[in-house]
């Protein structure tokens, strides 16, 4: 007779234990579970959340186990995705349940701001949920600071900003989340310095070399802004592009994500057309570009539609040119990133045979002042052997006195050159708004060069917050120098015309 056992009585796992173990598992679930204890409105899901939190998770887990990392990450992004909450507040609290010991590097172009950060990580560590779940994460007492803090296992998370002095401690990861702002892009100075901070002094502070990550947060707000440093560089440790912009466009990374946009749009909820509209409006294609479209010029294209300049093209013989022109935009300082540029446009006889004008030749280089001055001298000579008496040499003067002692300076090395200079007035973009112009109409045209794609590009890239603006700069005072000079010989032909027309009535 056989005898029924009665089912032993089930041995379910607490709902804390259950929540420990997920979250600790997955970045993902911490990051939603935990959502409610830093803000207040309630979550809306989007694809490109797990995207970040899993990337993050990715490269961190390295750090967790002690292995060499395989690469550095960039992340560009539009503001309003929930940026800042994925890589500056919540990502420091998870890593702690992973690792107690991690020492995390938090920084923003803005004191505040990372000091903001850290302090919504903080209070998520001490708040009521996370001590239930994780109660072996406490904040000491002794070690807790506006921008400083640390557990009792030796963790320690430092909030710093662009350019301050980081001294004393090294770190496991480093998270720097906009390093430089809109405005801050749009001065050469600026970046130079936040470049300068990012290559010089995070990157030292590292518990290994080896080991430690750079992921950088950011929107693409100048060709040279932090995040292309890095993504240009050809040496050194490799950096894993994430970039998401706001619209379905051709610089989606990875590409198979652009799969992933619903109606052409990366958050529908976030940021709709009517959204992105108004962000348009308001920040003009440049500032929409950079923020939003994760590119340092606009899609629409930019100021000067290089697709409309003709060629490269074989340039007509010096003989058909009324003026040839060489216009220099002289760097003041060696190693500063600026360069010398020297363009060479001319403008032909016949003024009814398009392209009238041409850009003929382009040097730029880096150098000091004692090589500049040999370079336009050089140059100087090379092209009055080609275009002889129609070749004139225009400088470019700068503010102050030392701009015009500069200026008088290389006049006296170029003795027997028909030399002229002028200080530059309005901004730069109006100064290149007519070349601008003719361009659109396809009356401009380059002969070959191995200076073609350099010249182009900064054409192309040229707005408020491209990186260099030198042959840019260089080519607008030869066009306008150009262009007053047509309108000059075209009124002289006028009145020759008219001169013979009435004789020819008064016969």
């Amino acid at each position: 007779m056989s005898t029924l056992l009665k089912p032993s009585k089930k041995v379910g796992i607490s709902k804390v234990a259950l929540r420990r173990s997920l979250c600790r598992e997955s970045y993902y679930d911490f990051f939603t579970t935990f959502w409610p204890e830093v803000v207040a409105e309630t979550l809306v899901p989007n694809w490109h959340i797990r995207i970040v939190c899993d990337e993050l998770q990715k490269i961190c887990e390295r750090v967790i186990a002690g292995k060499p990392k395989r690469y550095d990450l960039v992340i560009n992004i539009p503001p309003g995705t929930t940026k800042s909450l994925t890589c500056s507040v919540m990502l420091l609290p998870w890593l702690w349940t992973r690792m107690p010991s991690l020492r995390f590097l938090g920084g923003s172009h803005n004191a505040d701001l990372a000091l903001g950060f850290g302090n919504k990580a903080r209070r998520l560590i001490k708040g009521d949920l996370y001590q239930e779940t994780f109660p072996e994460i406490k904040i000491a007492p002794d070690q807790d600071t506006k921008g400083y803090f640390a557990n009792t296992l030796k963790g320690e998370r430092m909030a710093t900003s662009t350019g301050a002095s980081i001294i004393g401690v090294h770190f496991h990861v480093h998270v720097i989340d906009d390093p430089i702002n809109p405005k801050g892009a749009r001065s050469i100075l600026d970046l130079k310095s936040a470049n300068e901070w990012m290559t010089e002094a995070v990157s030292q502070r590292c518990v290994s070399l080896a080991i430690t990550p750079l992921i950088l947060v950011m929107q693409r707000l100048a060709v040279s802004d932090p995040s292309g440093i890095l993504l240009a560089q050809t040496t050194g440790t490799p950096v894993r592009h994430i970039c998401l912009p706001a619209e379905k466009l051709d610089n989606i990374k990875p590409a198979i994500l652009a799969n992933k946009y619903k109606n052409g749009l990366l958050d529908p909820v976030r940021l709709s057309r009517e959204v992105l509209e108004i962000k348009k409006e308001r920040l003009g294609s440049y500032g929409y570009a950079g923020q939003f479209e994760e590119k340092p010029t606009p899609s629409t294209g930019g100021m000067i539609d290089v697709a409309k300049i003709q060629g490269p093209l074989v340039p007509p013989s010096p003989d058909k040119f009324k003026y040839v022109i060489r216009w220099w935009d002289k760097a003041s300082l060696l190693g500063k990133g600026d360069y010398t540029a020297g363009v060479l446009m001319g403008i032909k006889h016949d003024a009814k045979d398009f392209p009238i004008y041409w850009v003929l030749d382009v040097v730029r280089k880096q150098l000091g002042s004692t090589a500049r001055e040999k370079l336009i001298v050089d140059t100087a000579r090379s092209d009055k052997i080609k275009y002889e008496d129609n070749y004139k040499i225009g400088l470019e003067q700068e503010p102050g006195s030392g701009g015009k002692d500069s200026v008088i300076a290389t006049i006296q090395k170029l003795d027997g050159y028909h030399v002229l200079s002028e200080r530059p007035t309005g901004s730069k973009m109006d100064r290149a708004n007519e070349f601008a112009s003719q361009v659109g109409g396809e009356n401009v045209a380059i002969a070959p060069g191995v200076w073609n794609k350099a010249y182009l590009e900064e054409l192309e890239q040229f707005g408020p917050l491209c990186a260099h603006d030198d042959q840019v700069d260089a080519t607008s005072a030869a066009f306008n120098w150009l262009c007053r000079k047509k309108l000059v010989f075209g009124a002289v032909d006028f009145l020759w015309l008219f001169l013979m027309f009435s004789i020819g009535i008064l016969r």
